[in-house]
């Protein structure tokens, strides 16, 4: 009987410890995958500035939704033209 439950013991290590290698593993290909499309969209960006007109000339009636649609194409973009612009953001 004593065989029997310590064989159950070591057999119950076992999957414990399998199972957190395996765990282990996947969590660390995730993370791994993450920084490679992090890095993609980062140069996607920069080059997306550099092609961004340096200045803008506003005009009557501007507001920063519409220069955001005419400059990056979306005017929730509103909030990267504030920031750049170091204006004060009110809600």
């Amino acid at each position: 009987m004593g065989e029997s439950y310590t064989s159950l013991f070591l057999g119950a290590v076992v999957v414990v410890v399998a199972l957190v290698l395996a765990f282990s593993f996947i969590k660390s290909r995730s993370n791994s995958n993450q920084g490679q499309t992090g890095s993609a969209s980062t140069t996607a960006k920069e080059q997306a500035a550099k092609e961004m007109p340096k200045t803008y000339t506003v005009q009557s009636g501007d507001y920063l939704w519409s220069i955001a649609e005419k400059i990056y194409g979306s005017g929730y973009n509103w909030v990267d033209l504030a920031n750049a612009n170091h204006l004060e953001i009110r809600e």
